[in-house]
């Protein structure tokens, strides 16, 4: 075993079906191979299916694969479903278990007696079996599933006798209590037996119907009528039926027929019942209403109806080409004969069918052909040939001559065109051949030509050319050319068209060339309107496809689609009360591109066509406008956004204030102004998302006067903000100090913010900077001079002499005349207590200057 265990897969593969039978009864000595598999059937591979039995189990048939069994573990796979089972490593249920457990059931207890399972059978839990109650031996079925959910089944046996034991609920009700119940809908209990569990009672409605309705329902219907309101049709099946009844006669009635039956008779309504149609009583029809709804109308009336039309319009082709209908003749399918007379008075029988495929007298095609012979005969021999009856042809059948289609006495040459009517049966085959004796015995030369169709004139002048040489005629010299138009001399087709144009006011135009040769040939015509160009068609396509001068149709189409679009367009406007139109053109029905002025119940004006308006109305309906479309659009997408400010910022949505086409959003502040947001100022402060922050310019301008008046009170006790209107940081404003007898100042916000007093009031704050004369200049230098140097002597002022600020820095000379000149402000002269910097030992930086070389004063 332990060898066998330590093969793998490729040794033991492919292998007979007899080597595994070996190796899984060393694993499983239970399991063995199906007796109706052959052991020397070869597997291939370890997933290969294998049927097996367990013996352990009656046999029990399973399929598994080898590399399921080829491990003694455990496990819920490839293995005998009745010993996983046992195992508890499945759910499956056994009828040999199930069976037990159902015998120990306390409230129902039974057994499994259905032949379709033996002892270890698997049961599907949904299936119905067949068991014997052990309490009363009554036989019923039931589903596992049922029997094991609690209070979900009992035998009925068992419950009838349990009933009539202990007694049932309904029955300490009487019919006087029923009735009561019943009496407001006037509904009444016939039935005097007092068990009202039973399956059905009698009860009569207020029309008199008696039905039968079991207690529960009646008390559910009982208890739905006091609750709501009720028909009769709902409770009582009578009135159900009767109803339905008298629907379906109602349908039957407009559609023409009327119902035999009477209520009294009425069965259902998967019953056959009569119905007869209302203009001939003789027009019958049997099958059920489901099958009478789907039809529309008497179908025997409108056969009738078809065939009658088919036959005023089989009369109307038929005078169209000169013929008429004979009298007697019955119409019922267009494959029927109907018996006619042509313009030239033959008789012959002809369908509606062979009408309409453009077929027609045969004697006439045939006497046309006939017509055509004689012309190619004439033709070529330059001579006439006439119909004759020659007195040396004596028909044996009556007092006439026989006839010779053509015949040239001088020549002594005839023709004899046979066409298949009029030659094809055996009389006239006898008086051809008695045709060609008698000929021959004059010394006559007969040709006889055969029918012919769709030849051309060339090939017909050879054919007739070769028979005449073969019967030892001589060909004189003749021209392929043959004008052959007078062979179609009362055709019915050609008749057919002349009243065709006739009725259209049309012509052939007048060309040597343009005459009938046929259906097929085109014909040069001119249409009666004279701006239209000459057009060339087939007599068959004018006659037999209604084809015309493409102007005229055009016209025709043109009109009758332009008339269409007008009705339309008044329909439009009538229907659709939001669409106003404004502007309208002179004449609607031949402007459909021209383009209106519309206007929208918004009052968007737009100019477009009526096509393009009613498009646009069937795909938006009432935002057919594109400008209103736009808005709700906007709206749309603001929205959010719009909701986002409001908690945001504290304000609210003003829609009357708000103006979308414009791209203007009102707004209203918690101070109660009023302000504008554009939608990407919107986006903006959405983005931005700073909570609490002023987005009201109001607001904004309040905040700025009132800090400016802050600023100006800190400076100035008694100091005031004259402006009561912001307009930005840069501009100057007027202030006032408060002080009595100071005039007001005038200054911006960031200069008062920043340099406070010194930029405020000029009579608060004490002069600086002011211009000094040139002697006080001098007289303030040589004090420093005196002081400073030891050398003394005049000041001398080199710079320009004009009256400048004490920060102005003037160029000087001291006493001693050795130093250089140096530059220096009176204020740092002061202030500073400074003065040539050699006098005074200061180290300092030479500045070049144009003109004067001199040092500078200060640091």
């Amino acid at each position: 075993m332990n060898k066998v265990m330590k093969e793998t897969l490729e040794e033991i593969f492919p292998i007979k079906l007899k080597g595994i039978d070996e190796r899984i009864k060393r694993r499983h000595p239970q399991y063995s191979i199906d007796p109706s598999q052959k052991l020397d059937t070869i597997v291939t591979d370890a997933s290969t299916d294998i049927k097996l039995i367990c013996k352990k189990h009656d046999d029990f048939k399973f399929t598994s694969k080898w590399r399921y069994l080829r491990s003694d573990a455990n496990g819920n796979t490839g293995h005998c479903t009745v010993c996983l089972v046992e195992q508890g490593l499945s759910n499956k249920k056994v009828k040999k278990y199930v069976d037990e457990d159902m015998q120990k059931n306390s409230e129902h207890p039974a057994k499994i007696i259905d032949e379709r399972y033996r002892d270890f059978s698997i049961i599907n839990t949904k299936d119905r079996i067949l068991l014997e109650c052990l309490k009363c031996g009554n036989h019923h079925k039931v589903s596992l599933n049922n029997f094991f959910f609690p209070g979900s089944h009992q035998c009925k046996k068992c419950t009838k006798i349990e009933r009539e034991i202990n007694g049932h609920p309904n029955l300490k009700l009487t019919v006087e209590d029923v009735n009561k119940e019943l009496k407001p809908f006037k509904f009444e209990l016939q039935d005097t037996n007092q068990r009202f569990y039973k399956d059905k009672n009698i009860i009569k409605c207020p029309k008199g119907h008696l039905f039968e309705l079991g207690y529960s329902s009646l008390r559910e219907k009982i208890t739905k009528m006091q609750s709501s309101p009720f028909k009769l049709e709902d409770i009582c099946t009578k009135c159900r039926d009767e109803a339905l009844y008298n629907k379906n006669r109602e349908m039957i009635e407009a559609k023409g027929f009327v119902m035999q039956e009477s209520f009294e008779e009425y069965k259902g309504v998967r019953a056959e019942y009569t119905f007869v149609c209302k203009e001939n009583s003789t027009h019958t029809r049997k099958c059920t209403f489901n099958s009478f709804s789907k039809t529309k109308e008497c179908d025997r009336c409108k056969d009738i109806q078809r065939m009658e039309n088919g036959f005023v319009e089989f009369i109307k082709v038929v005078e169209e080409r000169g013929g008429q209908v004979k009298e007697g003749n019955t119409y019922k399918t267009k494959t029927d004969k109907i018996s006619c007379l042509c313009k030239e008075g033959h008789h012959f029988k002809i369908s509606h069918e062979k009408l309409d495929a453009k077929q027609w007298c045969p004697i006439c095609v045939t006497g046309f052909e006939e017509r055509l012979c004689r012309l190619i005969f004439e033709h070529i021999f330059k001579a006439e040939f006439k119909k004759v009856h020659p007195d040396f042809m004596p028909s044996p059948d009556s007092d006439k001559n026989l006839e010779l289609d053509g015949y040239n006495e001088e020549l002594a040459i005839a023709f004899e065109y046979n066409g298949e009517y009029w030659h094809s049966s055996e009389k006239a085959k006898q008086r051809d051949a008695l045709k060609i004796e008698q000929t021959k015995a004059q010394g006559i030369k007969l040709i006889v030509v055969k029918q012919f169709k769709n030849h051309k004139l060339k090939e017909l002048l050879h054919h007739i050319s070769n028979l005449c040489k073969k019967q030892g005629i001589k060909i004189p010299p003749y021209s392929e050319k043959i004008d052959i138009s007078c062979a179609y001399e009362g055709a019915a087709n050609q008749i057919v068209l002349e009243r065709l144009l006739k009725k259209k006011e049309a012509k052939l135009v007048a060309k040597d060339a343009n005459k009938y040769h046929g259906l097929n040939k085109k014909l040069s015509i001119k249409c009666k309107k004279a701006t239209h160009p000459i057009f060339e068609m087939t007599p068959r396509n004018m006659i037999y496809k209604g084809g015309w001068c493409k102007e005229c149709l055009s016209d025709s189409r043109k009109i009758s689609h332009l008339k269409s679009i007008k009705k339309g367009f008044e329909k439009f406007l009538e229907d659709n009360k939001d669409i106003n139109l404004i502007t309208q053109a002179l004449d609607p029905l031949y402007e459909p591109s021209y383009k209106y002025l519309w206007k929208c119940r918004e009052g968007h004006e737009q100019r477009e066509s009526y096509i393009k308006i009613k498009t646009l109305h069937d795909k938006h309906k009432e935002l057919w406008c594109p400008d209103c479309r736009k808005v709700v659009k906007k709206l749309k997408d603001i929205t959010p956004l719009i909701k986002k400010v409001e908690q945001l910022y504290s304000l609210t949505h003003n829609i009357e204030g708000s103006d979308v086409e414009n791209n203007s959003y009102g707004f209203t502040c918690k101070n109660k102004h009023r302000l504008e947001l554009s939608s990407n100022k919107i986006y903006s402060l959405v983005r931005e998302n700073k909570k609490e922050s002023r987005v009201c310019n109001s607001c904004n301008k309040e905040d700025k006067l009132d800090e400016m008046r802050s600023i100006v009170s800190s400076l100035y006790k008694n100091g005031s903000l004259l402006d009561s209107d912001y307009t930005n940081s840069n501009r100057v404003y007027k202030f006032s100090c408060g002080v009595k007898g100071h005039k007001p100042f005038f200054q911006n916000m960031h200069k008062l913010r920043t340099r406070g007093r010194t930029s405020g009031c000029s009579e608060c704050v004490p002069k600086r900077n002011v211009k000094r004369s040139q002697a006080d200049k001098i007289a303030f230098a040589q004090s420093q001079n005196d002081l400073h140097s030891k050398v003394k002597g005049e000041v001398s002022l080199l710079s320009i002499k004009r009256d400048t600020g004490s920060t102005y820095p003037d160029v000087w000379s001291c006493s001693n005349r050795d130093h250089k000149p140096f530059v220096l402000s009176i204020d740092n002269m002061k202030r500073r207590n400074q003065w040539c910097p050699y006098c005074t030992n200061r180290v300092v930086k030479k500045i070049p200057v144009e003109g004067i070389d001199y040092e500078l004063g200060s640091k």
